[in-house]
C-alpha cells in the first residue's frame, strides 16, 4: 500500500483491490540461512518501486500498515511503502516454453534506463537499445540468442529469430544488439547451445 492512498483501488474487490503499485522484490537479505522458511523481523526485501531509480531495502519490521474500509493506509515507521492487512506476491521461475529447451541464464540491460515515456499519458514511444549478458557459459561450446517480438511468436526456435551465434570464450558473453524496440512493445531473448552445423560462426572477443 501507500501511506495515505484510499483503497480498494481500480474499482477491484477485496482483497485484490489493497494495493497500490506492484513493486518488483529483486531479493532477500536475512542473517538466517535462505532455507529458514521463517520470516525473522532482521529480514530485509529488496526492491524496485514504480516510479524511481533507487533500490530499497525494508526490514520486514518497517513493512506493516493499516488500512479499514472507507479510510486512508496509514504506513508505520514513516514509509511511505506498506503491507497490510491484505498482502500476495507472485514468484516467476523460468519461462513455460512448449520445445522444452534448455537455456543459460541471461539479464537484459536497457538504455536509456532511467526514465522513458509514458504511453499511458500520451506520451510518444521511444526506442530502446537492449545488452544481454549470458552467464554460465562453458567455454568452447557454440551458443546462439534468439530474439522474439511478440507473445505469440515466442520461443519457436526458428532461424529467422536467431540474431547472434558464437563460441564461448569464457563463462559470460555480452552482446548488444543493434535492432531496437518501443519502450511499449515486447521483446523477448534467450540463448542456448546452437547445434545446427550450419549457423555462421561469430567468434566470441
Amino acid at each position: 500500500m501507500w501511506d495515505g492512498q484510499s483503497y480498494p483501488a481500480y474499482d477491484m474487490k477485496l482483497p485484490y483491490g489493497v494495493h497500490g503499485h506492484v513493486e518488483p522484490v529483486i531479493g532477500i537479505q536475512s542473517h538466517y540461512p535462505l532455507t529458514d522458511e521463517s520470516v525473522h523481523e532482521t529480514d530485509v526485501f529488496v526492491h524496485f518501486t514504480d516510479g524511481g531509480t533507487d533500490t530499497v531495502y525494508k526490514p520486514v519490521a518497517t513493512l506493516s500498515g493499516e488500512w479499514k474500509p472507507g479510510g486512508d493506509a496509514q504506513c508505520h515507521f514513516g514509509s511511505r511503502y506498506c503491507i497490510g492487512p491484505y498482502s500476495y506476491g507472485w514468484a516467476l521461475h523460468g519461462f513455460l516454453d512448449a520445445s522444452k529447451q534448455e537455456a543459460v541464464p541471461l539479464s537484459l540491460k536497457v538504455d536509456p534506463w532511467q526514465r522513458e515515456p509514458d504511453v499511458r499519458q500520451h506520451e510518444k514511444p521511444i526506442d530502446l537499445t537492449g545488452t544481454v549478458t549470458a552467464e554460465q557459459l562453458t567455454p568452447g561450446a557454440r551458443y546462439a540468442i534468439y530474439r522474439w517480438d511478440s507473445v505469440d511468436a515466442a520461443f519457436t526456435y526458428e532461424p529467422a529469430h536467431k540474431i547472434k551465434t558464437f563460441t564461448a570464450a569464457g563463462d559470460t558473453f555480452v552482446f548488444e544488439d543493434p535492432k531496437t524496440f518501443l519502450n511499449n512493445g515486447t521483446v523477448y531473448y534467450r540463448c542456448v547451445e546452437d547445434s545446427a552445423s550450419s549457423a555462421p560462426q561469430v567468434e566470441a572477443a
